[in-house]
């Protein structure tokens, strides 16, 4: 396995596409269509990387506002790659501020090869900062 990533995504189909080549891949996925479901197996499953869409249909939070929450609440080094369709550059502005990895435009430009080769990068950084933790700690 080469890592592990959970995907929020309101759009089931999509993200079955996404799983179904992260699989392929030999990463592990585990799917999740809201804020609700994606907290209650966040602790659980420990990812690597979170995909992450902004705007999510039949959630209590949206993608900026989990993304807030990750930030602000959580302790554990999470690489967030968001992917949304329909986002502004003050949106856009936001997800950086808030500590996104990388922001991906959902539609016609949307390459799998580009999200696979931003996936392996943040999953090699969070280790290598996580390697450097702990030889902080060792000394």
């Amino acid at each position: 396995m080469k890592g592990k990533i959970l995907i929020l995504e309101d759009d089931i189909v999509l993200a079955e596409q996404i799983a179904k080549v992260m699989k392929r891949y030999e990463y592990q996925v585990l799917l999740t269509v809201n804020s609700d479901q994606f907290f209650d197996e966040l602790r659980m499953f420990q990812p690597d990387v979170i995909l992450l869409d902004v705007f999510l249909i039949g959630s209590r939070l949206n993608g900026i506002q989990v993304l807030k929450h990750l930030k602000d609440n959580m302790d554990l080094n999470y690489k967030v790659i968001v992917i949304s369709g329909e986002v502004t550059s003050t949106q856009i502005s936001e997800i950086r501020a808030l500590g996104a990895y990388h922001f991906i435009e959902k539609g016609s430009a949307f390459s799998t090869n580009q999200l696979l080769l931003h996936i392996e990068n943040a999953i090699t950084l969070k280790h290598q900062e996580e390697e450097h933790i702990g030889l902080q700690i060792e000394y």
